[in-house]
């Protein structure tokens, strides 16, 4: 977790032994002022030098897809969503 002036600001919620990141977010208000990065950074001395995995992107975030791009995380398969009026 992290917090800035005591205030909860973002969260990371990983699996150290797969490297699969189930959940990480940071409140609007406080983005880009490094806290995400140190989140991740904590992930990767976690994994120790696994992989790390980010599953269920919403690609229609553009922040969120620009600050794993910035961190050296790359898009490896798309996933699409499907509905189907009943």
């Amino acid at each position: 977790m992290a917090y800035k002036d005591n205030v909860f600001v973002g969260y990371v919620i990983f699996n150290a032994m797969s490297g699969k990141i189930h959940q990480f977010a940071v409140s609007p208000d406080y983005q880009g002022m490094e806290i995400g990065s140190s989140l991740f950074s904590y992930v990767n001395e976690a994994v120790k030098g696994h992989d790390v995995y980010v599953y269920n992107v919403d690609d229609s975030s553009a922040s969120a897809s620009c600050f794993l791009k910035k961190i050296g995380l790359s898009k490896k398969v798309a996933q699409f969503e499907m509905i189907r009026e009943v």
